[in-house]
């Protein structure tokens, strides 16, 4: 009860009986009625300053005048910031935390048991000799330890032999590309991965070639200029971005040896008889390959310098729809009569696409 409270009840309890005290009474009970009325009207006034603080934009608020800053004076004081512990160190000049510093940091953290066990020879009653038996184990402390991290660097290395080659322009296959993304799928996966769209990417780029497979290469050069390109822009796009996430596993690989490849991927663009995988040079080694799985390697250098001579002719004419075995019939017929020791230069007649070879195998 504040003193308006504890006034009016002292004046309603001593109420005069003769007319002149009643009229001190009355001025007195008028007197405290205008206090009161005031403090209703400064209660009202803080109120509406409080709700209009509290509720209107930002732009309307109103800042407090140093009188009506004077009625907060006593809530600023039970508000105000606590001063903080000073910091203690321990006598090397280590900060020494409390317990809320050592919970935030610590917070998450592995944690190691050290067990300090007693000696054996002193585990037993010095005096009646019976063996001491453990009833339990009391923490006596805790310690921070910061272990540094570890950095690893990786390095990438690349099989330059073919960046070496002079005039010549190494061309990145996209079948490759594709097959990195393809490992990285998840198995059964119906939502949609990262690595599933950079396999449909890939996908929408092998589409777009195989429309223009059949046009003649000027024309093929414009189509892909046209098409094709944007597609690229679209998947180094969408693979810079992917990078910036955090990989793991195939998928980490899969744009790590995207991103190897990149200066190469768009070299087909530059010449339209290039194509956009090494398939088809791929599939023309295969039998090479299984052969060489069965004989297991070559005895001496020239043997495998030759096999390779004979599957790469062989390989040739049957990508020059020639009968591998009449080819070479034909080629053993008529070289030893061309004199090529003197006219080295003959020999491009007995090329696949020379023009005896076409000549005859019409």
């Amino acid at each position: 009860m504040n003193k308006i409270d504890t006034g009016i009840a002292e004046l309603l309890a001593k109420q005069p009986s003769d007319g002149a005290e009643k009229d001190a009474y009355i001025a007195e009970l008028q007197k405290t009625v205008q206090l009161l009325s005031d403090e209703v009207r400064n209660m009202d006034e803080l109120l509406a300053l409080l709700r209009k603080k509290q509720f209107s934009p930002s732009s309307e608020q109103t800042k407090p005048t140093e009188e009506q800053l004077g009625l907060f004076n006593e809530a600023g004081q039970e508000n105000k910031p606590e001063p903080k512990e000073p910091i203690k160190k321990d006598a090397r000049g280590y900060h020494i935390l409390n317990a809320l510093e050592k919970w935030k940091l610590c917070k998450g953290v592995q944690i190691e048991n050290v067990d300090f066990d007693i000696p054996i020879d002193q585990r037993s009653c010095s005096n009646c000799g019976t063996q001491m038996k453990l009833l339990g184990k009391n923490m006596v402390r805790e310690v921070p330890e910061f272990i540094p991290a570890k950095l690893k660097l990786n390095r990438y290395w690349q099989y330059a032999g073919y960046n070496k080659i002079p005039h010549v322009t190494r061309c990145g296959c996209w079948a490759h590309l594709r097959r990195k993304f393809v490992e990285a799928m998840p198995p059964e996966s119906n939502a949609s991965t990262p690595a599933q769209i950079g396999r449909d990417l890939c996908d929408q780029l092998f589409a777009a070639e195989k429309e223009i497979q059949s046009l003649p290469p000027e024309q093929r050069q414009e189509k892909r200029l046209a098409v094709e390109q944007p597609m690229l822009r679209a998947f180094w796009c969408w693979l810079d971005e992917l990078s910036t996430q955090p990989l793991a596993g195939s998928l980490k690989k899969a744009v790590e040896y995207a991103q190897g490849q990149r200066s190469y991927m768009e070299n087909y663009l530059k010449d339209p008889r290039c194509e956009i995988s090494n398939n088809r040079a791929e599939n023309k080694i295969h039998p090479f390959t299984v052969g060489r799985k069965n004989w297991l390697f070559s005895d001496t250098p020239a043997g495998a310098k030759a096999s390779a001579v004979i599957y790469s002719i062989v390989e040739t004419a049957k990508a020059n729809n020639l009968a591998p075995r009449d080819y070479i019939q034909f080629l053993f017929e008529n070289l030893p009569d061309m004199e090529i020791q003197t006219h080295p230069e003959r020999l491009d007649q007995m090329l696949p696409w020379g023009k005896l070879i076409q000549e005859n195998f019409a």
